[in-house]
């Protein structure tokens, strides 16, 4: 966000910390969708926004005038917009945020996750701390857009929202054909690899079917607890850097839904995040 210093100071960090890989990637800035875009108010009627699915009544979202704040909004119009790129496009590409964070230490297991999202031809890449680093194959990127704009339910954030969809796409809908029922489906040993994100560490692992990305999503939940997703499980090789110094202006989102200590102090939320002072 040009016009956002904090966003600025982000971005010139992140692309610092993928100097280290780039021989093998390239850094394409994306000028982000905010509530003061021209075209805000174009890309935000695309989409059905619904009040959150959460039954905890401090993020029951029907307290707000709108289900999701301005900034979340906007933050959601550019995700959906590069999956609608994405859709039109046969190269391959993927989505970092302006804080995302290559950790020094992981940079040969992210050159992994390439070669192994290449290598499985999987559907959906997530490699970053929520939604800090992913890609979508040209398949899935059709069908979640198709979705995205036939009246599918915005009901959580953009992380929550992908997890659905591909669940979605895998399984199909009244706009879209199950993939699992395809031949490609049976070929595939993973259509995925996600996060695993528990306490403050993040780990990614492979995966293939619905019940698969439910449990990598739903981790420690009571529904999960019988479930291995131990199995190849190795460290997330992206995070997401605050500076605590910035107190609440350290993210550049308003989460209207967050508890007042999340939303006074942002790394206090789970996730192992990068500190830059």
């Amino acid at each position: 966000m040009p016009d956002n210093p904090v966003s600025m100071e982000y971005h010139e960090i992140s692309k610092k910390s993928f100097e280290c890989v780039s021989d093998v990637i390239e850094i394409v800035p994306f000028e982000a969708i905010t509530p003061n875009h021209p075209d805000f108010k174009e890309h935000e009627s695309r989409y059905n926004w619904q009040h959150l699915l959460s039954h905890d009544s401090r993020h029951n979202t029907k307290n707000f005038q709108q289900p999701h704040s301005p900034t979340e909004r906007a933050g959601m119009c550019s995700h959906w917009e590069l999956i609608r790129q994405r859709s039109l496009t046969d190269e391959p590409f993927f989505v970092t945020e302006h804080d995302t964070y290559l950790i020094p230490e992981q940079e040969e297991i992210f050159r992994v996750c390439l070669d192994m999202s290449s290598d499985y031809n999987l559907h959906y890449t997530n490699i970053g701390l929520f939604m800090g680093c992913y890609s979508l194959s040209k398949t899935f990127a059709e069908q979640a857009w198709n979705l995205l704009t036939n009246d599918f339910p915005i009901n959580g954030g953009p992380y929550g929202c992908m997890e659905r969809l591909f669940k979605t796409f895998l399984a199909g809908s009244h706009v879209n054909e199950p993939f699992e029922k395809t031949e490609e489906y049976g070929d595939h040993e993973n259509t995925f690899l996600h996060p695993l994100i528990y306490n403050d560490v993040s780990k990614v692992s492979l995966g293939k079917t619905r019940r698969d990305m439910f449990c990598y999503y739903n981790l420690g939940s009571d529904e999960t607890r019988d479930y291995d997703y131990w199995r190849y499980q190795f460290d997330c090789p992206t995070t997401q850097m605050m500076k605590r110094s910035l107190g609440s202006k350290s993210v550049t989102q308003h989460h209207q839904a967050y508890s007042e200590q999340c939303l006074d102090e942002p790394w206090k939320r789970k996730g192992p995040f990068h500190f830059i002072d």
